[in-house]
């Protein structure tokens, strides 16, 4: 794996783990993602971001937007969100996605 696509990895999993503390704290799911893509120094995530506030805010879920990215989020990934989103076990999953991508489970 090169050390942009690792890089790019790590901060996949900064964006579950962040939301997830986010969103414990009571802040909505919308607002968490604004406040994360608001946050985002690297360039090329920050699109990421944008985009699955954008689809957000045009009232699809979180699973839909990343859904609708296929070329960023890699089946597992898609597949434990909409588990998520279907079961409402959202803490529980967050944490196995930022710990899955960190530890390179998941890509």
């Amino acid at each position: 794996m090169s050390v942009e696509a690792d890089s790019l990895r790590l901060r996949h999993a900064f964006f579950w783990m962040k939301l997830l503390r986010l969103t414990r704290g009571r802040i909505s799911l919308v607002r968490a993602v604004e406040i994360i893509e608001e946050e985002e120094s690297h360039e090329e995530w920050a699109r990421v971001i944008r985009q699955l506030r954008e689809l957000m805010g045009q009232g699809r879920t979180l699973a839909d937007a990343v859904c609708e990215q296929p070329a960023v989020f890699s089946l597992s990934v898609r597949e434990l969100v909409v588990a998520a989103e279907r079961s409402g076990a959202w803490e529980e999953i967050m944490q196995e996605l930022a710990d899955g991508l960190r530890e390179g489970t998941f890509s």
